[in-house]
C-alpha cells in the first residue's frame, strides 16, 4: 500500500532511484518482479546506471552486473526486507519497487 500511495510515502519505482536508494541504506522493503532481468552497471559515486544489453558473464572485466540482485543484497546488507513477487503481483508498473525509509 505505500508504493501504491506514493504521493503520500516515499518510494522510488525507477531502477536508478531504487539503487541509489538501496546503497544508501534508505529502502525498508523492496518488491521486485521475479521473471524480470535487468544487466549493466551502477556507480554510486555518480549515481548513475549504464544499462548493458548482454547477460553478465562474471568474467574479469565484465561491466555487466544483474542489478535487480545487486538492489536486493544492498537492501538485505542494510537491513531491509525484500519480496520476490510475479509482474502481476508487484505493487506498480515497474521491474523494481521500493518503500523508502526517508
Amino acid at each position: 500500500n505505500r508504493i501504491r500511495e506514493h504521493r503520500r510515502n516515499p518510494v522510488a519505482t525507477d531502477p536508478e532511484q531504487v539503487l541509489c536508494a538501496a546503497y544508501e541504506s534508505r529502502i525498508d522493503t523492496l518488491f521486485f518482479d521475479s521473471a524480470a532481468t535487468l544487466s549493466g552497471s551502477f556507480y554510486p559515486d555518480t549515481r548513475t546506471l549504464k544499462e548493458l544489453h548482454h547477460t553478465p558473464t562474471g568474467e574479469p572485466g565484465d561491466p555487466s552486473h544483474d542489478l535487480i540482485e545487486t538492489a536486493v543484497v544492498q537492501t538485505l546488507r542494510h537491513g531491509g526486507h525484500v519480496h520476490r513477487v510475479s509482474k502481476g503481483d508487484m505493487p506498480v508498473d515497474s521491474d523494481m519497487a521500493a518503500a523508502l525509509r526517508y
